[in-house]
């Protein structure tokens, strides 16, 4: 806040729904001294809250978004389902006509409900995965599928990674697995092939790495 008051700034919490009691405190007391802030007489924070959940109706987050509803401070920006025109539009960004051909005849449109991630990791499945075989019909289905094709010694790496939670480098992660760096190294390599997770950076540490959403991890 005192940030907010010197800069304009914009703060970020996606999927809400799944957030924990510590996070819900950090978003309550921005939202409450953005509505009524804590001393009147302080320069005023300028500050945009942006947050997102699926459901709306899940935990914590009815009542915060009636909260700021009554005060008026809250600007509802609802995202429906992806519709069957959306899907193949998605996946012909993809990958052009075959991945809007592979999109209609695994009927995506309503295996997916609209979800676009499952839309997205479904098609990558149909191309990457076991041939001849088609994807399988929920996200934990595909991950753990993937999970299956990885080798032994880099599930315990990866595992490490979703348990960190966040962006962490291939050294700490060596270290927390109880592994040399190169077979570290070897792990993340062979998960980012997998499409489990992601490449973000580098440092003295090495390379960071993450999961690309958090319902992958």
């Amino acid at each position: 806040l005192d940030v907010a008051r010197a800069v304009a700034l914009s703060v970020t919490f996606d999927d809400l729904d799944r957030a924990d009691a510590g996070t819900w405190s950090v978003v309550a007391h921005l939202a409450d001294e953005l509505a009524e802030p804590a001393d009147p007489e302080a320069a005023p924070a300028r500050l945009v809250l942006a947050a997102g959940a699926r459901p709306a109706s899940a935990g914590p987050w009815a009542a915060w978004e009636t909260r700021m509803r009554l005060r008026g401070r809250a600007a509802v920006c609802p995202l429906p389902p992806l519709a069957p025109g959306d899907v193949a539009s998605l996946a012909r960004s993809m990958a052009g006509a075959g991945g809007e051909e592979t999109a209609g005849r695994l009927d995506l449109a309503t295996l997916s409900a609209g979800d676009p991630l499952l839309v997205e990791e479904a098609l990558r499945e149909s191309f990457e995965g076991d041939p001849g075989e088609d994807p399988p019909r929920t996200l934990a289905g595909i991950v753990a599928g993937r999970w299956r094709r990885t080798s032994e010694p880099s599930r315990t790496v990866l595992a490490w990674l979703a348990a960190y939670g966040r962006p962490v480098a291939s050294a700490r992660l060596a270290f927390l697995a109880g592994t040399t760096l190169e077979a570290a190294q070897a792990a993340l390599d062979e998960g980012e092939r997998m499409r489990l997770l992601g490449r973000e950076r580098h440092s003295t540490q090495g390379s960071w790495y993450r999961y690309p959403h958090e319902r992958v991890r």
